[in-house]
């Protein structure tokens, strides 16, 4: 009897006292939290101006950067120029090649920031622009992709700036596009 007063019991309590059940323990979900991308502005461009290495550090060496550069030779020496006097130069720069240009180009950078000179450096993600400061100077742009390592250089048009002409400026950016067309997609070897 006692069996089944003790049986009518636990029907009616539920079920036997168990042990209090532990906490579900925390889920551990597949997810990694991400960072938002870099932003890629005109503090991006100051940081690579400012931090030794930075513009190299900014290059994926399996890409390397498609640079292009059209200026006048005013001198009349440079072996690139063509018959109309113009340099035009397209070509994707990689290892030992790029070094010297990323050089050249965090020196323009950091003079342009550091020496009272308002950089009017634009961005309209993913492409910053400066403009040429003088004559014979270069205007730029840069142009980045998002990495999971942070914004990548991956091209720089510049093009003379100063007292050229509109058509010399609209001639040069329209031959700049044809040639990143023409060279998209390319790797370093």
């Amino acid at each position: 009897m006692r069996r089944a007063l003790l049986a009518l019991a636990l029907i009616g309590c539920g079920g036997a006292p168990g042990v209090p059940s532990a906490p579900a323990p925390a889920s551990r979900s597949a997810t990694v939290r991400v960072p938002p991308p870099v932003p890629i502005d005109a503090r991006l461009v100051r940081r690579l101006a400012s931090m030794p290495n930075a513009v190299k550090a900014a290059v994926d060496p399996r890409v390397g950067v498609l640079w292009i550069q059209v200026y006048t030779d005013t001198a009349g020496d440079d072996p690139h120029a063509g018959p109309d006097g113009v340099v035009r130069t397209a070509e994707r720069l990689c290892g030992a090649a790029l070094t010297p240009r990323l050089a050249t180009l965090q020196r323009d950078l950091k003079a342009r920031h550091g020496e009272g000179i308002d950089p009017q450096v634009t961005c309209d993600d993913p492409v910053c622009r400066y403009p040429a400061q003088m004559e014979y100077d270069l205007a730029g742009q840069l142009t980045f992709a998002h990495a999971p390592v942070g914004p990548r250089l991956v091209q720089v048009v510049q093009v003379e700036g100063g007292p050229v002409t509109p058509e010399f400026t609209s001639a040069a950016y329209a031959w700049a596009g044809q040639q990143i067309r023409a060279l998209a997609g390319g790797r370093c070897p």
